[in-house]
């Protein structure tokens, strides 16, 4: 045998093809950049706007401007704005554009359907927020001045006035029992429309149960007669998918929240997982599965993506819907630099994170990822 002899590097550099750094170089020139934010006003607003206000076409926002739509943002209108932080002034002002309404509303009637009717209801009788009619022009400039959803209204005084004469010239009729129309009003923009809404077939106890603990209804004041109405219209007439086809379940339960199955922000959440939720967030307590069918959505979501690992996909499956991209805030704070001792801490005080299952280490991960030393590097960054 003979010792293994290393060629010095004069040798080594001399076996290298003198086209190859000309080649590595023109590979890496050959990677694609990432692709540039979106700015198709349209697909903006469906992505980020329509769950609320409604397809574009139809929107409650119409002819909204770049600089009500940034100031609803910063004031965090309805309590959900907050989380479109994220889009740049480009991507608002696209979404203004897209909102440019053919024709301007000019009567009271008009005005008022494209700037109050979303949360007052049809002829300021009283939707999510209370009955306006018979407001004087007085009521609605304090409103706009003194309330922060209202804030980024613009309007000038002959336009207040004509909506204050459109509802003081409406007499009070009685309350509506149609319940197709009462879902319309009440419902539909966070559910979807009836035929396909995501809450079919829910009871009149259920509906009752969800606006006296489900935070987004609290406002929402119905007569006993017209939530029997509501659950009346919301019987399906079609026969309803599989009951253990996790997919559909999903479907029917889930993704109004937590969005699509392919993207939804409870990849890999287990049966345990799902059922401590139930039973410990509020938004939940009116969901009534069995543990066949709460096994085929943990099913469902494990079938989508492999299971997170590094700090980034780790924080994006468990927080970021919450608490925004790379954890600058969304719905709720900001959690930039968090500690791992801060996130155990959120995990048990925390009611809406009680469901959260994570090892130390997957912690230490998203702690490492949001200040900015871990995997996916730069969470905490600005």
């Amino acid at each position: 045998m003979f010792p293994k002899v290393n060629p010095p590097p004069e040798v080594l550099a001399s076996t290298i093809p003198s086209r190859s750094p000309t080649a590595i170089a023109t590979a890496l020139v050959s990677v694609a950049p990432p692709p540039p934010p979106p700015t198709d006003g349209a697909t903006l607003y469906a992505n980020n706007c329509q769950s609320c206000h409604g397809p574009l076409a139809t929107s409650a926002k119409l002819n909204r401007t770049a600089s009500q739509i940034q100031s609803a943002i910063n004031g965090n209108a309805g309590g959900v704005m907050g989380s479109l932080s994220g889009l740049t002034a480009t991507q608002v002002q696209a979404i203004a554009t897209a909102l440019v309404s053919s024709t301007s509303p000019t009567t009271g009637e008009g005005l008022y359907n494209s700037y109050c009717s979303a949360c007052h209801g049809p002829g300021g009788r009283g939707g999510q927020y209370e009955n306006v009619t018979g407001s004087t022009t007085s009521q609605i400039s304090s409103a706009i001045s003194g309330v922060q959803q209202m804030r980024s209204i613009s309007l000038t005084s002959s336009q207040i006035k004509s909506i204050s004469d459109y509802l003081r010239g409406i007499t009070t009729t009685p309350p509506p029992t149609d319940g197709a129309s009462l879902y319309g009003t009440y419902c539909q923009s966070c559910h979807g429309a009836l035929a396909t809404s995501a809450k079919l077939n829910r009871t009149a106890t259920q509906i009752t149960n969800a606006i006296s603990s489900v935070g987004q209804m609290s406002t929402i004041n119905l007569s006993s007669t017209q939530i029997q109405a509501i659950a009346a219209a919301l019987v399906s007439t079609t026969t309803p998918p599989p009951t253990t086809d996790g997919a559909s379940l999903y479907g029917t339960y889930c993704q109004s929240c937590h969005g699509a199955l392919a993207s939804s922000s409870k990849l890999n959440r287990s049966a345990t997982q799902i059922t401590n939720a139930i039973s410990t967030v509020n938004q939940m307590n009116t969901i009534n599965l069995t543990s066949t069918q709460i096994q085929s959505i943990a099913a469902a979501l494990a079938s989508v993506a492999p299971a997170p690992t590094t700090g980034v996909e780790l924080y994006n499956s468990y927080c970021s819907s919450c608490h925004g991209p790379g954890g600058r805030g969304g719905t709720y704070e900001s959690v930039r630099n968090a500690t791992t001792s801060q996130i155990t801490s959120a995990i048990s005080r925390v009611q809406l994170m009680n469901s959260i299952t994570l090892t130390s280490s997957q912690k230490q991960a998203i702690a490492n990822y949001l200040s900015g030393s871990g995997s996916g590097g730069g969470g905490g960054g600005d």
